[in-house]
This record gives C-alpha cells, structure tokens and sequence, in this order.
C-alpha cells in the first residue's frame, strides 16, 4: 500500500518568501484547490528509493543539478527544503511541491513544478513619473521585483519635489493570473524656502553651498535623497581635513503645506582636530629611508590633512618600487594624533 505524504515544503502562489506587501493570493475553488497540508506522520526508514521531477521537459533538465536529494540515500528533510529552495530561486514556477510516496521499497520523493505566473494588469501607474511601472503588463510575477520597483518609484517621486510619496504594491492571484495595483500618495510638491548649514568647521560659503545647490536651489524643487548624499560630502571633507570623528544629525526638514514649501536645517557635529603624529619607518636600505624622511618631513606635527597624506603615500610607493621595496603602513589614532608605521620590504625580483 502506498501512503502519500505532502510534506511542509511548498513555495509559490502567494507563498513566496517575500512577498509583496500587503500581498494576498485568491484561490477560489472553480480556478485552483488549497495547498494540502503537511502530515506528521512516520516514514520508511530505508533509503529514498527514487526521485522524480514534473514540469515541463525543458525545466525538467535544468533543474535535476539543482536537487542533492538522490536516489538510495537516507531521506533528509533539510535537504529536500533546501533543494525546494533551489528549485524557486530559479523563478521558473509559481509553485513548487515536494511530495513523498511511502513504497515498500522506500520512500519515493517526487518534486512538482507548476506553471509560473504572470502578471495580466497594472493599476495606479498613471502619474507621469512612474512610466517605469507599466511595462510589467506580461511579465512574470516576481513579489520581490514589485517591491524594488515600488522603491525605485518613491525615489523618483522624491527626486522631484514629492518628498512624502508612498508607492505600496498589493497583487491578486486568480485562476494563475496577476493583477498587481500599486497605491500611490504623491502629497504635494515641495520647493526649497531655504538651506541652513549650522556648526560646519569649514569655511562654506561657497564651494559647499555650491555642492548643496546643484541639486536643491532656493526656489527649487526638493530632492531629499541629494540634500542626504550632499551632507554625507560635508562629513567627508571634514574627516579629510582632520576632523576624524565628524558626524551629521539628519537634515530637519519644516514643512509649509499650505504653500508647498520647506525649509532644511543641516547641523555638523565636527569634533577635535587631528594632527599627525609619529611617522616611522623600519626596514628597507639607508638610502631609501632618507628618501621617506625627505617625504614625510612636512607632515610631521602638522595638522591632519588626508589629501596631503596620500599625496606622500603615492609618491614614497613609486619611489620604493624604483629602490625595489614594497611599502606596507600600520595607522594608528589616538590622543587626537594620526600615528602611522611605514614597513619597506625587499620585493620579489
């Protein structure tokens, strides 16, 4: 007698790992049955006896590499979830069963592989921003792809103006059809009343404002992502110019809804300044230790300036290589010093 078992490894149909959010997945009983539920039940101790793939022929090959369960190996249900977790990361199926006969000859493991979805209609892709969405008419149904996309139309929405749009995808499965509708709240289109950068040690009236104001003119449309990104270059040319442990607070943002405008606050945090402090070298011959000298000579007691340091750095490895060492450097810093070990080591010939 033959026992059939669907064991807890099914994936698809709305039961994906990520799925879209808030996704649902209708089965009425005229298009598809209910997933059948895992039994507890015991097995036949003795090795698999066979294993078997259905799909159609052309996925049957590419698949078969991709399953470690094997014939006349003891049956493992950690293996068979990860082979099914092989199997749907291919995105070839909208579903796939693991399903296990138990035969006197031993437990027969077969693996069904359904049909993928595909998507039959996109809803709420009309503003002219989210152009992007439309071509997904046709496309198989990925919930993770729908999500990346819901991402990337927020950000395009931002990019212009809509700083508190919201695009959530939900999909309907019906009789192996999708139909994905995004809901977009674009909110109004803010412009920029004005940029304010508070506690910068840098003198910015220029080039940084210069920096802010490509992207986020005064009077302008408002595009968060940049005011972001451009901070974060604020934080590095501190950090470059010695203000190691310079940080940014997140931009304050003073909506005016009723005229469409707002105002940002940027607040740096600087912090000490560093300066370099003990620079040696160990190894390497006479004459290419008094070349490093003659190099790091300015550095020394001065205050920490990376471009500077790097700038000495390219030119003691060229000069090195052309004495044939290597330069190997171990940075340190503390008490408010920037400490750096330079080890010249004989290369290869």
């Amino acid at each position: 007698m033959l026992r059939f078992v669907w064991v807890a490894l099914l994936l698809g149909c709305g039961h994906s790992a990520r799925p879209v959010h808030p996704a649902r997945a209708l089965a009425p009983a005229a298009c598809a049955k209910a997933p059948p539920r895992a039994l507890d039940v015991e097995l036949s101790t003795k090795p698999v006896a066979k294993v078997t793939i259905t799909g159609p022929a052309a996925w049957t090959q590419e698949v078969r590499q991709r399953v470690e369960t094997k014939a006349g190996s003891d049956l493992d249900r950690t293996l068979l979830a990860a082979d099914v977790r092989r199997l749907w990361e291919l995105g070839i199926a909208s579903q796939i069963e693991a399903r296990i006969a138990d035969t006197s000859a031993g437990p027969e493991v077969e693996l069904v592989m359904h049909p993928p979805l595909r998507i039959a209609r996109v809803v709420g892709a009309e503003h002219p921003l989210l152009a992007l969405l439309r071509p997904l008419e046709g496309s198989l149904y990925d919930p993770a792809r729908l999500q990346t996309l819901a991402r990337l139309a927020e950000r395009r929405l931002k990019a212009h103006g809509y700083a508190r749009a919201t695009v959530r995808p939900t999909a309907e499965v019906r009789c192996g059809l999708v139909s994905v509708t995004y809901a977009v709240k674009t909110g109004p289109q803010y412009r920029l009343s004005a940029l304010v950068v508070e506690g910068s040690a840098l003198p910015i009236g220029r080039s940084f404002e210069r920096a802010l104001g490509t992207a986020n003119v005064v009077g302008g449309v408002l595009n968060y992502e940049d005011i972001l990104s451009e901070t974060q270059f604020l934080v590095t040319q501190h950090q470059l110019q010695g203000w190691v442990t310079a940080s940014a607070k997140e931009p304050v943002l003073a909506y005016d809804d009723a005229r469409g405008l707002v105002a940002v606050r940027i607040e740096i945090k600087a912090g000490p300044r560093y300066r370099f402090g003990t620079l040696v070298v160990v190894g390497g011959s006479e004459r290419a230790r008094a070349r490093f000298e003659e190099l790091v000579r300015p550095l020394r007691g001065a205050l920490l300036d990376m471009n500077a340091y790097r700038e000495v750095e390219k030119r003691l490895g060229d000069d090195m290589h052309a004495l044939g060492f290597g330069v190997w450097t171990t940075p340190v810093t503390k008490d408010q010093t920037l400490d750096v070990q330079f080890e010249l080591r004989p290369e290869p010939r």
